[in-house]
């Protein structure tokens, strides 16, 4: 946090205020660190210190020349020499990606926020480059193509059901949970073992929190039961089993409304996390021949891309070439969000409101939500159908 207060304290000055005074605003400064979590504060770093060792000099610079002392510049200086940030962002666009440039904004502009200034990356000039670059790159955002339901049962049964290994097995279950439960890959990464409860029509899983809201604890998702041999909801109980937990039979009703929490097991006790962290076994080196271990359940996979992140999205394609005969060139156009996107499509082809889609999948707004959509030219053409003369 400090490095967002060059040559400043990350406090609030109040030179004259009473001593009770001072000794409030010092305690109000300590909640900043909180003001968003750890990972926006991380998110934001890098850009901004690049920004910074360019911009402090050349700020340093103007300000000697206009007082006539040396300067030690600081980000409420550069509020008031906001072309010094825009002749950076200028600098940033001759790479030619509007990502790097929207990355600076964004980070100065949180700079400037914590220093109650005014968002200078949103005037004019900055918003005329962002739109230019728009204009001569032909840039669009590049939407990840859904998981349908036909792709998520080929490798349900393919790699969760009828093969033997673990991670096959917790890959399988991790798209079909995404796609089941809208969920991003960094909320499954956060899905614990005693946040599930099975029920007589499906489970309730919980979310210890979601990436899009800041300030909600954790969320229950309900995970729908298709009563079928090969469900997901089989699947989530033979991935349990083979963990070491003990897991309640089907229809089994406990003490709460018939649900039954997942028991302690044989392995360690109900405190793990449900997807483990995938470690590459040595050996094989090529995509496509590469076996993994999972690791223990005390660490999330959200903490080691290499293990985590990463792992997952090359899994998740070789999920598609193995299970559904894609090329891989093909599963290029297919990532983690897919099955966040897959999920609400079908939901979309059900007939599901736009009003339930938005809560069952926590967009912040409609316009979002409808991004989310695929639909082929099949599709299109049938809705259309009634326009024909």
């Amino acid at each position: 946090m400090q490095a967002f207060f060059p040559n400043a304290r990350c406090n609030f000055h109040a030179a004259k205020a009473d001593p009770v005074v001072q000794e409030l605003l010092s305690e109000l400064a300590s909640r900043q660190a909180r003001y968003r979590r750890p990972g926006t504060w991380t998110a934001y770093l890098g850009a901004w210190r690049n920004a910074w060792a360019w911009i402090e000099p050349k700020l340093r610079v103007e300000m000697q020349l206009e007082t006539g002392c040396i300067a030690r510049p600081t980000v409420e200086d550069l509020a008031e020499h906001a072309h010094i940030a825009h002749a950076y962002a200028q600098l940033r666009s001759r790479t030619n990606k509007i990502g790097a440039v929207k990355a600076t904004c964004t980070a100065i502009n949180f700079a400037m926020s914590l220093h109650e200034q005014p968002d200078i990356m949103n005037a004019f000039p900055m918003r005329m480059l962002r739109e230019v670059m728009r204009r001569d790159l032909g840039t669009q955002v590049k939407k990840m193509h859904e998981l349908r339901r036909g792709e998520t049962i080929d490798i349900i049964n393919r790699w969760g059901f009828e093969s033997d290994c673990p991670w096959r097995r917790q890959v399988a279950l991790m798209m079909a949970l995404g796609r089941a439960l809208l969920l991003r890959s960094a909320g499954l990464f956060l899905l614990q073992v005693r946040g599930i409860f099975f029920l007589p029509d499906g489970a309730l899983l919980c979310v210890a929190r979601r990436k899009n809201v800041h300030h909600g604890k954790y969320a229950w998702l309900p995970l729908s039961d298709s009563f079928t041999e090969r469900s997901t909801v089989a699947l989530l109980r033979l991935h349990l089993a083979g963990l070491g937990y003990d897991v309640p039979p089907p229809h089994a009703r406990g003490d709460t409304d018939g649900a039954r929490r997942v028991g302690v097991g044989k392995v360690g006790d109900n405190r793990g996390f449900l997807f483990r962290p995938m470690q590459r076994c040595k050996g094989h080196t090529h995509a496509h021949k590469t076996e993994c271990a999972l690791q223990g359940g005390a660490v999330s996979m959200a903490v080691c891309k290499t293990t985590g992140y990463n792992a997952t999205l090359k899994l998740m394609r070789r999920a598609l070439t193995e299970c559904c005969g894609y090329s891989a060139k093909k599963c290029k156009a297919f990532g983690t969000h897919s099955c966040r996107r897959g999920g609400d499509t079908a939901l979309f082809d059900a007939g599901v409101s736009q009003e339930k889609r938005q809560l069952l999948g926590m967009w912040k707004t409609a316009e979002v939500e409808l991004t989310y959509i695929g639909f082929d030219a099949t599709q299109h053409l049938r809705w259309a159908r009634a326009t024909a003369v």
